[in-house]
């Protein structure tokens, strides 16, 4: 088997953020199929696991709505 660091090389990636420019090492190298799956499921189970906490739906604000204007009454 070759060595990683004979078979890989490593690149600088530059980009800006907001305001900010920022300067990334990056290595190439292959992964399978079944290890890219892997790592987009599993980023995309923490995106929706966010998503799903940030979620109200309109019924809740209506409700938080009439609670609010009863609390005021009383």
């Amino acid at each position: 088997e070759a060595d990683q660091t004979a078979t890989c090389k490593d690149f600088l990636q530059v980009q800006k953020e907001g305001g900010r420019e920022v300067k990334r090492n990056t290595s190439t190298g292959k992964i399978s199929h079944e290890v890219a799956e892997e790592l987009a499921l599993k980023e995309y189970e923490k995106y929706r696991i966010i998503q799903d906490k940030n979620y109200v739906s309109d019924l809740d604000r209506e409700v938080k709505k009439l609670l609010k204007s009863t609390k005021k009454k009383i």
